[in-house]
């Protein structure tokens, strides 16, 4: 009869019982899911030549962890950003880096991606035209001439909007102190033929370098704007 070796048995019994545990928690540790929305933002983008003419706002991903991990996963502002310095005129897909990093490790699908289109940024030369309004509209024979500086200036924006665009309005209220040598500085939005405001148009007057950004459009561009009246005319004695 052999004898048994009591030391090696047991350690074979607790080497066991560790990898049972150790599959055990593993399973667990992937017994629950979640699904949620991450909000993403494109980077690295050359808006001189390019811009992002549609993209989603969200994607949704899968996360598994236990209990906890899925309620750490829930209390973090969790965001992605997809990386558009490669990036050609077209519709394609591009992967999202999810952030923070433990969020990624728990991902269902490591593999994110968002359906982005990317388009051309054209640019155009239009005029400034002048809308007048106030208690002098009446009274054009009284007004000379309304200038603006500067008279044309410079849109880009996608092949859509620059096509739709026609000129940069603004608006010039008479009753308004803009007939001072000064004049006055005034937004200038840009327009259809129809006299309707176009969106996502960038404004510049430096020149036909003109960078497209997004956070650029909320921001009002003003020309000065100068009325000039008519002298009145000198009668006899």
């Amino acid at each position: 009869m052999n004898k048994v070796n009591v030391p090696l048995a047991l350690m074979s019994l607790l080497i066991s019982v560790l990898l049972w545990l150790n599959i055990f928690n593993t399973r667990s540790v992937k017994s629950r899911t979640q699904v949620f929305a991450v909000r993403i933002t494109t980077v690295s983008l050359d808006d001189t030549k390019f811009l992002v003419s549609d993209s989603p706002e969200d994607v949704s991903v899968t996360v598994a962890g236990s209990t906890s991990q899925i309620r750490t996963v829930m209390g973090q502002e969790v965001s992605g950003y997809v990386d558009l310095s490669q990036a050609q005129p077209g519709t394609s897909s591009y992967p999202v880096v999810v952030y923070p990093p433990n969020v990624r490790d728990l991902l269902v699908n490591p593999t994110v991606t968002a359906r982005i289109k990317v388009e051309p940024v054209l640019v155009k030369e239009v005029p400034i035209t002048v809308n007048r309004t106030g208690r002098l509209a009446a009274r054009s024979a009284d007004v000379e001439a309304v200038d603006t500086f500067p008279r044309t200036i410079f849109i880009a924006g996608s092949a859509d909007a620059i096509q739709k665009t026609t000129s940069v309005a603004v608006n010039v209220d008479l009753s308004d102190d803009v007939t001072s040598t000064a004049g006055a500085e005034l937004e200038a939005k840009p327009v259809d033929q129809s006299g309707k405001p176009v969106q996502k148009v960038m404004i510049s007057a430096t020149g036909k370098d003109v960078h497209y950004q997004e956070a650029s459009l909320v921001t009002p561009f003003l020309v000065r704007v100068r009325v000039k009246m008519k002298a009145p005319e000198v009668t006899g004695p």
